[in-house]
């Protein structure tokens, strides 16, 4: 009898109980998102610092702020044994750690992947990076970033399966594919041991796919924490210079030109010291105009406060939402009950007690809060391929579900069933 009077209940109340469900669901996506977010988050945020506060990183930029000197610079006989001499020199001295840290886009031959891996998708510029054609094939700009083996030891960005790069992989051979570890999200397209023709730099190569970052693995990059999901990483790659008498290949200047803007890591050398010592490097090798700037990890003490202020909105959208839901699911409740007295008590002449009452009223009120959990999953797993457990919703429904029944349970508890059948004769 009392399921029939619930599922009664929830058909004439449809509407209702939609707008209570479309709410509960509404803010336990944002809650979700706020307490998911922030812990996440703050918490990679603390581990970065905890890891280099003590470290000062400085970012290398060189002098070509303008085509027409990186032309001129690159059309001088010797660039490029200059820039791989600079590049020995930062990589082999004993005042700080030199860091192949780029990112640099790498083009796929007949990529058929989602936009979300291509070169700008999160600046809604994907659309922009459309194929190319090169030596008469189309390639794909995707996100793809260079790691020297001290980026892997320094970082250490962990993998889901597969391997690291072999120390031998980051001297380029041309008859050897490349090795490339890619982001997590890269799984839904590729599988270990893929091979694929790239074109990086000016250099057309064979690629296979050696690993896969573990999910939210990350680096330092330009300040601020640069997450892999779908990243493509290869190699920062050595080359051996030509033999006299022999052709340069035109990848070799921009392979050094990029190698040369990483990151110097010091715990003991301020900004200056640091400068003066890039300075005696350029000099031996007859370069000017190479600058560090600081990007210290307390400036993610900035980054911290962003993310904290934008999760922390969601949480007051959430709470917001949630004092609708509460005031909503009280309301009908208790004008449900008033609507109902006179059926209530011909349960209760029937033999049913004020305790079935309340189970029926929490049954219909649990019944809208599952539905509106099942709609908020859908949800996080639809829009942000979220799958796992998080506790958060499900207590804020039963915190819901629970103090909304308090006014409720108290008019079921005062209730005089026979005076109300009297005033009913």
């Amino acid at each position: 009898m009392m399921r029939a009077e619930i599922i009664e209940s929830i058909r004439q109340s449809a509407f209702l109980g939609l707008i209570i469900i479309l709410l509960t669901a509404t803010g336990l996506v944002f809650a979700a998102i706020g307490t998911l977010g922030f812990n996440q988050l703050h918490g990679r945020l603390l581990d970065f610092s905890a890891k280099y506060k003590a470290e000062h990183i400085f970012h290398l930029y060189d002098p070509f702020n303008s085509e027409n000197i990186l032309r001129s610079f690159r059309n001088e006989s010797d660039a490029e044994e200059r820039l791989m001499r600079f590049h020995e020199r930062l990589e082999n001295n004993p005042y700080f750690r030199y860091l192949d840290l780029n990112s640099q886009s790498i083009y796929i031959q007949n990529y058929s992947g989602p936009k979300k891996f291509i070169k700008g998708y999160e600046d809604g510029r994907a659309d922009l990076n459309k194929p190319v054609d090169i030596s008469g094939n189309l390639y794909s700009s995707v996100k793809g970033m260079q790691f020297s083996e001290l980026v892997f030891t320094t970082f250490e960005p962990s993998l889901q399966s597969g391997r690291y790069f072999l120390s031998s992989e980051y001297n380029y051979r041309e008859d050897q594919p490349i090795p490339l570890i890619l982001g997590s999200e890269y799984q839904e397209i590729y599988s270990l041991g893929d091979q694929l023709n790239i074109y990086f730099l000016g250099l057309h190569s064979r690629a296979r796919v050696v690993g896969f970052f573990n999910k939210d693995s990350y680096v330092f990059l330009n300040g601020d924490i640069c997450y892999l999901n779908r990243q493509m990483v290869m190699p920062s790659l050595e080359f051996v210079y030509p033999a006299l008498g022999t052709p340069i290949p035109d990848y070799l200047f921009a392979f050094y030109h990029v190698k040369t803007s990483g990151y110097v890591m010091s715990k003991d050398l301020n900004a200056d010291e640091v400068q003066v010592l890039i300075n005696q490097f350029c000099k031996e090798c007859r370069l000017t105009g190479w600058q560090i700037e600081g990007t210290h990890v307390n400036n993610l003490d900035i980054l911290n406060l962003e993310s904290q202020a934008f999760f922390i909105s969601f949480l007051i959208i959430s709470v917001v939402v949630f004092l609708f839901t509460f005031i909503s699911i009280m309301l009908s409740l208790s004008l449900k009950i008033k609507k109902n007295l006179h059926t209530y008590a011909i349960h209760l002449i029937s033999g049913a007690t004020p305790g079935d009452i309340k189970k029926a009223i929490a049954a219909e009120t649990a019944f809208y809060l599952i539905i509106a959990n099942i709609l908020a999953a859908s949800f996080a797993y639809l829009k942000f391929a979220y799958i796992g457990f998080n506790p958060t919703p499900l207590a804020i429904s039963i915190i819901i579900g629970v103090l909304s029944l308090i006014y409720p349970f108290h008019q079921i508890n005062q209730l005089n069933i026979s005076m109300y059948l009297r005033g009913k004769s």
